[in-house]
C-alpha cells in the first residue's frame, strides 16, 4: 500500500506537471494569436501597396526635365506621437475596396490609404460600458481611410494621414510593443552598398520635384522588411496601469534601431531579446520580408 501511494503521489505530480506545461503552452499560443493574425494582415496589404507612377514634365507651363510623378505617397516615419510606441509607422495606399457608401460594396478595386503603427493608452473605440474596464496598454493599430475622403490627392506635404488619424485608426492586436518597417533594396545591392535609409525612414515624396531628386523619389521600395514584437497578456497585465508607457518596457529599446543596416539590426535585434529576458517579459518576434508587387523599382 505504501508503495502504491508513493507511485500515485508520483503519478499525480507528473501529470501536474505537464498539465501546468500544457497550459501555459496553449496560453502563449492564444495570447499571440492576435498578433499572428495582424503580422499576416499588414504582410498581405504592404504587398499591394501601389503609387501609380507616370511620366511628366516637372511644370506644365514651363517645362525643364522629365520626371516620375505620383499623386499617392509611400512614408515611412517615426510614430506620429510621443506616446505612440516603439519603432515606426507605414503609411500607403493599396485597393482594398473600403467604403462608407452602401452603393460600393462589391467594388474591392476602390483605393484606400492605409497604414499601421503601435500606440500606448486607452481603446478610445470602445463603448461605455466596456470603456470602464479598459486599461493602458500596448495596442496595434490600423489607419483605414474610406475611399470617398481620400485625403492624399491635391496634396505636397506628407501630414495627409494625421488629419483623421484617430477617427480612422482601430486597434487590431493588444499588447504589441514593437514593430518596425524597413525599406530595402535586393541582397545584391544592398551588399554592393546601396542602401535606401540609414534611419528606417522612407520619404517617396521628399525632393520629388527637383531636378537632383533622390532615387527613392515617387518609387516604392523593392522589399520591406517588418518586424513585430508582442509579449503575452500575463506580462502585459503585470506592467502598471499608468498614463505613460511602461520604463520597464521602454528601456528594453533604449538606443537600439537606431542604424538600418544588416549587422546593427542582428545585433539590436539580439540585444532585444536579452533584455526582455532579463526583464522577464514572455514575448514572441514575428520577422518577414514583404515584396511590393507594384514596385517597379529603377536606380534611376
Amino acid at each position: 500500500m505504501s508503495v502504491f501511494l508513493i507511485l500515485l503521489t508520483l503519478l499525480l505530480t507528473v501529470v501536474s506537471q505537464t498539465s501546468s506545461i500544457w497550459q501555459n503552452a496553449r496560453n502563449k499560443i492564444d495570447s499571440f494569436r492576435s498578433a499572428r493574425f495582424a503580422f499576416d494582415l499588414i504582410n498581405r496589404r504592404l504587398s499591394q501597396a501601389t503609387l501609380n507612377v507616370y511620366g511628366d514634365y516637372d511644370n506644365p507651363t514651363s517645362p525643364t526635365f522629365y520626371i516620375r510623378k505620383s499623386d499617392l505617397h509611400f512614408v515611412i516615419e517615426p510614430p506620429p506621437d510621443n506616446n505612440f510606441g516603439q519603432g515606426n509607422a507605414i503609411f500607403f495606399q493599396a485597393r482594398l475596396g473600403k467604403s462608407n457608401q452602401p452603393g460600393h460594396e462589391g467594388m474591392d478595386s476602390l483605393l484606400n490609404a492605409t497604414g499601421y503603427y503601435v500606440t500606448y493608452g486607452m481603446d478610445a473605440n470602445l463603448p461605455p460600458f466596456l470603456a470602464a474596464m479598459d486599461r493602458n496598454r500596448f495596442r496595434l493599430m490600423q489607419y483605414l481611410e474610406p475611399s470617398e475622403d481620400l485625403a492624399v490627392y491635391g496634396t505636397t506635404d506628407s501630414e495627409w494621414f494625421k488629419r483623421d488619424l484617430a477617427a480612422n485608426s482601430t486597434v487590431i492586436a493588444e499588447n504589441v510593443i514593437f514593430v518596425l518597417f524597413w525599406p530595402r533594396l535586393s541582397m545584391e545591392e544592398e551588399a554592393g552598398g546601396l542602401s535606401l535609409t540609414d534611419d528606417y525612414t522612407y520619404d517617396s515624396r521628399k525632393d520629388a520635384n527637383s531636378a537632383a531628386a533622390p532615387i527613392t523619389a515617387n518609387q516604392q521600395p523593392p522589399l520591406v522588411a517588418v518586424t513585430l514584437v508582442a509579449i503575452d497578456k500575463v506580462s502585459a497585465d503585470r506592467l502598471p496601469d499608468a498614463a505613460e508607457p511602461p520604463g520597464i518596457v521602454t528601456a528594453c529599446f533604449k538606443q537600439l534601431f537606431e542604424r538600418a543596416e544588416p549587422a546593427a539590426y542582428a545585433a539590436d535585434l539580439a540585444a532585444l531579446e536579452e533584455r526582455l529576458n532579463a526583464a522577464r517579459i514572455s514575448y514572441r518576434i514575428f520577422t518577414n520580408t514583404v515584396p511590393l508587387r507594384e514596385s517597379k523599382w529603377t536606380k534611376q
